[in-house]
């Protein structure tokens, strides 16, 4: 996760071997105010945001599994490189969307039948039949009318 509000990287401490610790800790001080006290290790990133080597500040209770701060060589949040994106595994619902639609064959037929608009307007306002239906959907059940703007 990208966050602007930031000023490093954090690392859920999980995802972290211990050979990458650095034995050293930092105040971190987060959004609502409370402190904690982070484990730094220095750790390899391929993100849409960061890529490389980093030093990222490592806490347990982290809300994602990594985010990049303002940190130099940090990509803004408007233009990530999602060249680097890996994906683990795909469910079915991604096949499906990946799956190729077949296109609709429709018969080669004249739109409206070759009558333009101002005859199609003239046909219905003679046809008895859609005439009775404007009526009945004017006129409610009390016997109110609606009017069409």
């Amino acid at each position: 996760m990208r966050d602007t509000g930031c000023e490093g990287v954090v690392v859920r401490k999980q995802l972290v071997d211990t050979s990458q610790l650095s034995g050293e800790c930092r105040l971190l001080l987060r959004i609502d105010n409370t402190a904690l006290l982070a484990e730094k290790a220095v750790i390899s990133l391929i993100t849409p945001f960061l890529s490389g080597e980093v030093k990222a500040l490592c806490i347990p209770d982290a809300i994602c599994d990594v985010i990049v701060g303002n940190v130099e060589g940090a990509r803004s949040p408007e233009d990530p490189d999602m060249s680097v994106m890996v994906g683990a595994a795909t469910t079915g619902a991604q096949e499906k969307r990946k799956a190729v639609t077949k296109p609709l064959r429709v018969p080669d037929i004249e739109r409206h039948a070759g009558v333009g608009r101002e005859q199609l307007i003239k046909l219905q306002q003679e046809n008895p039949r859609i005439l009775a239906l404007a009526d009945a959907g004017r006129t409610s059940r009390r016997g109110w009318k609606s009017h069409f703007l």
